[in-house]
C-alpha cells in the first residue's frame, strides 16, 4: 500500500525475476499513481505478471510493451486471475468482472493509519 506514490516493481540493484506471481491486494492511493514497472521499456521481455488478488489504483500504468503480433517486447505481459467462486455467488464484490452495475448503499468514512515497509 502506498498513500502518496506508485507501487513499483524495481529493476535495480538486482534485476527483477521473470514471470512474477504476486498474491494479495495492492493499493496506490495517490492521484495519477498505480502499480508500475521501473523502466518497463528498457528491461527486455520478462514474461508474465499474474496478479492473484486485487489492484486498486488511480491510473493504470504501463508494465510492458508488445509488438503488432502481440509478442512481448519488454517488461511484463500482465494477466489477472479472479476467484471464480464469486461468479455464481450472492457474495460477489462490487466491480467483480461478472458484475456490470452496483449501487452504493451508504458511505462510512473511517480514518485509516498504516506503516510503509
Amino acid at each position: 500500500m502506498s498513500q502518496t506514490d506508485y507501487i513499483v516493481i524495481k529493476n535495480t540493484p538486482v534485476r527483477a525475476p521473470d514471470n512474477l506471481y504476486p498474491w494479495g491486494s495492492y493499493l496506490s492511493g495517490a492521484t495519477g499513481k498505480g502499480l508500475a514497472v521501473e523502466n518497463y521499456s528498457g528491461r527486455g521481455p520478462q514474461g508474465k505478471l499474474r496478479l492473484f488478488g486485487g489492484l486498486i489504483q488511480a491510473v493504470d500504468q504501463l508494465r510492458g510493451t508488445v509488438d503488432s503480433s502481440g509478442r512481448l517486447i519488454s517488461g511484463y505481459l500482465e494477466t489477472y486471475d479472479y476467484d471464480l467462486r464469486f461468479a455464481e455467488s450472492s457474495l460477489v464484490p462490487p466491480n467483480f468482472p461478472t458484475v456490470r452495475v452496483f449501487d452504493v448503499q451508504r458511505i462510512l468514512t473511517t480514518p485509516l493509519s498504516f506503516r510503509e515497509y
